[in-house]
Formats: structure tokens, C-alpha cells, sequence
């Protein structure tokens, strides 16, 4: 799964949307009412209805949401027009919208993007407004199921219902979700900086929640990976892997190995945690001399997995005497499967239980003399070494994950579920079932919303 360059990103299925807008419309008077004179042909036309529950449609895609707008009562009626004039029952018939929401704050300017006070998503019609503006509304279709209406009647209704729409604003304006600036639960770097809402289509159609965690700029275009989506489940949360791995994982390795320096990069569309340079890892008193190391996803996609590598002179290893030309070299292989409990939500990542370490040494047969000068074996030597590579991968599979999973907690406050958090859907004691998370290209949380 990929936040295609966003840091957060949070869906919820077109169905849940509906369901919310019709707890929250149901008892919401929204009276449309409007007078039209043409000025070419004379004609007035009065509009005064009362719209019904609204619904989110298919085919809505990237800033455009498309809408059914039913009308529950009123009357249409047409004067100064012969052989037009008329009035219509309006109950039953249905408008389909299409529109563009608007970031808004305390004040009634709307934005297409949210940052700061903009925390409110809601559709605020806005008169001359097009496809790229907050407030845009156009009339595609109307519907008449009884058939009263005359061909000439549904045309002029579909000529004069934006600007209704416009005139008729403070009655209709609709919040469809709000920014959660500082979102209970979650750590401080995870917390929206600034942030888009995006409209998927595809098998599964979604209102998409796209947020930075930090001023750096906006994607060029706005996406969200519609395979995060999944039946069985109203909403997911995505979180960047690259997010992820600077924020929490890192400041894990960093506490375990503090002589290293460490930093995040991309290969192969996956966060790597590297060393920069060697450095030296403090294992039971003894420095062991590391080249390398290296942590990324797991090839299985289920976990971590890291590679260390290291070695050098044997006078570095033990506070041993001066061995002329002594060098080892070792290898070490961990894999730390992702565990989430679902109930609790607690994610952990688990010690390797076999851990991959190999280990090489070359000794000149001079320093053999010296070896026994010290009182030392070959054999004996080779086993201290062994036991110091064992050691270290120990050092990277216990304390190296305690630490990540220490930063885990940290950032969700010991339920992923916080993560959910960051976006108010407006639903009264809103909470998130938790169903399925895991690390697949994002780190990722699916669930239902209540």
C-alpha cells in the first residue's frame, strides 16, 4: 500500500459516509427556496422545498464528490411563460450534484486545502464558483420517479437550481468531517500539519482524508491507493513508511546502539535505516567494531529485518595485546515479525527466535606465541569471539526491539486505534473497531468506525 507521498492519509467507505449524513440530516430542516425572473422571456420561477437526506453517489473522483440530493416536500411553479406555466409537487424528485468541498474556519472563507484554523471539510455553495473552488455545485441530472413534472418544468429546474443552491446557503451548508489539530492518544510528530480531502473511486468509493505532518509541500496529485480498502471494513488509516521509520523506529535504533549515527532513506520504494559509517557497539564490556547495519521491511512484508556486519584488527577485540596482522570479520541476520493484538491493540515487534550469525577470524601463526604468552587458546579465542556476535545479535534482537517497541507505544499511546484520532467524522462518541494493521508498503489500520 502506498500514501503516494503523503504522511497520513484516512478513508472512509461512501456507504459510512452516508450512514453518518443520515443520523445527522434526519432531523435538519433544509429549506431551499428561491425566485428566478428571466429577463429575456419574462418567465418567473419560484422554487420553496424542503430537502431530504443527502447521499454520497458513484462516480465522484479526485476534488469532485458527486451527491444525491433528494427533495422530501414542496412546490415548483412557472408564471408569465404561455404554454410553460404550471405548478409541480416536487416530492420524490431527486438532484444529482456534483460538488467541491472547502476547508473552513472560524470565519466563512473556505479553502481547497486545510491548514491551521481550516479544520472543518464542508460543502458551502459559493456562487461563480468553478470545478477547482470550494463551494462549486452543478446540477447533472434531475429525476422525476412520478413523472409529473413536464420536460420544459425539469429543464428550468436544472437551470435555476444552482444558484438556489447559492441563495439558499445558510440553510445548507454541511460539515462532513473536522481536522483534529492535537488528536488524543497520539504523539506529537503525529499530528496534521496541513491536509487535503480527495474523493476514490473504484470497486470501493471512499472520502480520503490526505495530510503532512510538516510544511513540506503537498504531492502534485492529490491519490490514495484504493487496495487499502477492503470489504468488511468502513474505514483505514495509512501512515508513510518513511514517516514511520524516522519518527519511531529510528529513535529506537539510535537508544541501542548511541555510538552509531543513523539516518532514513528510500531503496526500492521502502525505508531503509542505515549507519552512517562505522561505529562501535558496547556488547558485556566489549567494543565490538561495526562496520554496517541495516533495518528494513521484512521481505515477507510482515516485520523488520536487519543486517549487521562488522570486524577489524583483533587488538580492538577484548583489550587484547598487540597480534600482528589478527583480524576476525562477522556477520548478523535478525527477522522481527509485526504482532498486533486486536483487542488490546498493541503492536510489538518480536525477537528473531533464530537469529543468523556468522563469525571468521584470520590469525597469522606468529601470533600464536602470543596467544600463549597471554594464557590464551586458539580454540578459547574463537569461542570469545563467537559468544561477542552472538551477544551483539542478542543486543539488536531483545534490547533493539524493546527499544522500537518502546517508540511504538510511545507514538500511539499503547493503542494503535489512536490513530484514528487525527479526523473527527462527526459521529457522537465516535470510537474505531479494530479488524486488521500491518506493515504492507504503508503501516496500515483497518477497522470499522461507530
Amino acid at each position: 500500500m502506498d500514501t503516494y507521498q503523503y504522511d497520513y492519509s484516512y478513508a472512509l467507505t461512501k456507504d459510512k459516509v452516508n450512514d453518518i449524513m443520515s443520523t445527522n440530516l434526519a432531523s435538519v430542516s433544509m429549506p431551499l427556496v428561491y425566485t428566478d425572473h428571466d429577463s429575456v422571456t419574462g418567465a418567473v420561477t419560484n422554487i420553496n422545498v424542503n430537502l431530504d437526506v443527502w447521499s454520497m453517489a458513484d462516480g465522484g473522483q479526485n476534488r469532485l464528490m458527486k451527491l444525491n440530493i433528494p427533495i422530501k416536500e414542496g412546490f415548483m411553479s412557472i408564471s408569465g411563460l404561455p404554454g410553460v406555466n404550471g405548478s409541480w409537487d416536487m416530492t420524490g424528485v431527486s438532484l444529482l450534484v456534483e460538488i467541491t468541498l472547502g476547508w473552513l474556519g472560524p470565519g466563512n472563507q473556505q479553502e481547497l486545502d486545510g491548514e491551521g484554523s481550516l479544520t472543518s471539510l464542508v460543502f458551502s455553495p459559493s456562487e461563480a464558483s468553478t470545478p477547482n473552488d470550494p463551494g462549486y455545485i452543478a446540477i447533472l441530472t434531475v429525476t422525476d420517479p412520478s413523472g409529473q413534472m413536464t420536460s420544459a418544468a425539469t429543464g428550468m429546474l436544472k437551470q435555476i437550481a444552482q444558484q438556489a443552491f447559492y441563495e439558499s446557503r445558510d440553510n445548507l451548508q454541511y460539515i462532513f468531517a473536522g481536522v483534529v489539530p492535537v488528536p488524543a492518544g497520539a504523539t506529537t510528530w503525529l499530528r496534521p500539519y496541513k491536509w487535503q480531502y480527495f474523493v476514490a473511486s473504484g470497486d470501493i468509493e471512499a472520502l480520503c482524508f490526505l495530510s503532512m505532518l510538516d510544511d513540506s509541500p503537498f504531492p502534485a496529485t492529490p491519490a490514495f491507493d484504493s487496495t487499502a480498502l477492503t470489504s468488511g471494513c468502513n474505514a483505514v488509516a495509512l501512515i508513510s513508511q518513511q514517516a514511520f521509520f524516522k519518527n519511531t523506529l529510528l529513535p529506537g535504533v539510535e537508544d541501542t546502539f548511541p555510538k552509531g549515527t543513523f539516518a532514513v532513506h528510500q531503496t526500492n520504494q521502502h525505508s531503509v535505516i542505515s549507519s552512517n559509517g562505522a561505529f562501535d557497539a558496547q556488547i558485556d564490556g566489549d567494543n565490538i567494531n561495526t562496520n554496517s547495519f541495516s533495518l528494513w521491511p521484512s521481505d515477507a512484508g510482515d516485520g523488520l529485518q536487519t543486517s549487521s556486519a562488522g570486524g577489524g584488527p583483533l587488538t580492538f577485540l577484548f583489550g587484547l595485546a598487540d597480534l600482528p596482522d589478527a583480524t576476525y570479520s562477522w556477520t548478523s541476520k535478525t527477522v522481527n515479525p509485526l504482532s498486533l493484538n486486536y483487542s488490546t491493540g498493541v503492536m510489538t515487534f518480536e525477537e528473531d527466535p533464530s537469529p543468523q550469525a556468522t563469525h571468521d577470524q584470520d590469525i597469522p601463526w606468529y601470533d600464536y606465541i602470543i596467544l600463549v604468552g597471554l594464557g590464551l587458546t586458539l580454540p578459547g579465542l574463537i569461542a570469545d569471539i563467537t559468544d561477542a556476535v552472538n551477544h551483539y545479535g542478542d543486543q539488536v534482537n531483545a534490547v533493539g526491539m524493546s527499544n522500537i517497541n518502546a517508540a511504538v507505544q510511545s507514538t500511539f499511546d499503547n493503542d494503535v486505534v489512536n490513530v484514528a484520532s487525527l479526523l473527527d467524522w462527526q459521529i457522537d462518541g465516535q470510537s474505531f473497531s479494530l479488524t486488521e494493521g500491518g506493515l504492507d508498503g504503508a503501516f496500515y489500520f483497518r477497522g470499522n468506525l461507530s
